[in-house]
């Protein structure tokens, strides 16, 4: 017997507006998770809310699994080139074959497809939306290194000097940067 189960619209609906007001009163951690006992929570719930509904809390965990990558996958289309939203039909657009090959070529495990109707996407950015790495905040390891301070150490060690370590070196075991 398989646990898994097909969601409706309507069941989708009643989960994301449940999830909503856990995150309106801060039912997320930090890191963006939201917190143990949520996904029972959000299970019970829906029982009450849904006549007849057989569901768990591993669905509901597997199914904002399911719909974070959805979303993703819509939320890198819409940052690209080339593609655009249909507020109308609720879908990410791309009229340009050559541009949908392409982004399907790079994306070979693509978990949505444009042109395909997404009803709850805004609503999954409330969710989603902060999880998305933009790379504004990235920085080179020269950069990491300057913003700590490391990269003058040797100098303000005044004659004390440590060999330099590389992936090399460290294999061979040894300690000299020229090995």
């Amino acid at each position: 017997m398989s646990d898994r189960r097909i969601w409706t619209l309507e069941e989708e609906d009643v989960m994301i507006s449940i999830l909503k007001g856990i995150v309106a009163e801060g039912g997320r951690c930090d890191t963006g998770s939201f917190r143990s006992g949520s996904y029972e929570h959000v299970a019970s719930k829906m029982r009450e809310k849904i006549k007849d509904i057989n569901i768990t809390a591993k669905h509901v965990q597997n199914k904002m699994k399911r719909l974070k990558d959805k979303y993703s996958e819509a939320y890198d289309m819409l940052n690209m080139s080339g593609f655009g939203w249909d507020d109308t039909h609720k879908c990410v657009t791309v009229t340009d074959t050559e541009i949908l090959d392409a982004y399907v070529k790079k994306h070979p495990n693509k978990n949505y497809t444009a042109n395909r109707p997404f009803p709850h996407y805004e609503r999954l950015t409330i969710m989603f939306g902060k999880d998305r790495a933009t790379g504004s905040m990235a920085e080179s390891a020269a950069d990491a290194l300057d913003h700590m301070g490391l990269e003058h150490e040797e100098s303000d060690t005044a004659g004390f000097s440590r060999p330099l370590s590389t992936p090399s070196n460290v294999a061979s075991g040894s300690s000299d940067p020229n090995a």
